[in-house]
């Protein structure tokens, strides 16, 4: 389906990464309703603005219900597209939300997808990735020095020193993200790399991906802060 060319932003939080979700179109703006919002939905609203990852998607009036016109917007998201847009699926239309049928979300906040835990500094440390609000180790298959140089480079932490695999810094808890990076080294970050899922294979924790960095984040970069993260999804 063609994209719409529709703006959006949150309304009525505690600050621009959160509240209700709110489109533009065509001069006009437009409440949205919950038809296909879920985890995914939120965490592109959320990336989409700027605003890290979605800490919680949210049904109902949380922020308000609002009073502009609202829009059944069909949306089926896997959380890696984009924009909104590129979720669109099914007929669309203007229709008047039902009572408590307005979508609110709350963002992370923080722009940074990606993090090194364990190690001795927070510029070293086993390499993990959020995806759709989770964190996970990235796969140390294929791990290389390309790849640590976009991961430091990313988080400020200088140039990579080194690209370790076999769970170096730990095997950490949860899952692995399971898709095999190729970086060139030239990538402003991660998600910028070509990246392939495991077809056929399995990567657990002990084969997790590590990097050892030239400098040191607090140093350069003093007013950034790393998300915790919060796992809500499968």
């Amino acid at each position: 389906m063609a994209e719409l060319g529709f703006d959006i932003r949150l309304i009525n939080g505690s600050n621009n990464c959160s509240g209700r979700v709110e489109l533009y179109f065509e001069g006009q703006r437009r409440r949205m309703c919950d038809d296909g919002w879920d985890n995914a939905s939120a965490h592109v609203v959320c990336k989409q603005l700027g605003c890290g990852y979605a800490i919680s998607p949210q049904e109902g009036a949380l922020f308000g219900e609002g009073t502009d016109p609202s829009w059944l917007l069909g949306v089926s998201c896997t959380g890696r597209e984009s924009s909104l847009e590129r979720c669109l699926s099914g007929q669309n239309g203007i229709q008047e939300c039902t009572d408590g049928s307005a979508v609110s979300v709350i963002c992370s906040g923080a722009a940074v997808p990606v993090r090194l835990v364990n190690g001795s500094s927070s510029c070293s440390g086993r390499v993990e990735f959020n995806s759709i609000g989770v964190w996970r180790a990235v796969c140390g298959s294929d791990w290389d020095m390309n790849n640590a140089e976009v991961v430091c480079r990313e988080l400020g932490c200088g140039s990579a020193v080194s690209a370790l695999r076999g769970s170096h810094f730990g095997q950490g808890q949860g899952s692995v993200w399971q898709y095999r990076m190729e970086c060139t080294g030239r990538e402003s970050s991660l998600e910028r790399c070509d990246s392939h899922k495991l077809v056929g294979s399995f990567c657990s924790q002990k084969y997790s991906a590590g990097a050892v960095c030239s400098g040191n984040a607090s140093q350069q970069h003093p007013t950034t802060t790393t998300p915790t993260g919060k796992d809500f999804s499968t």
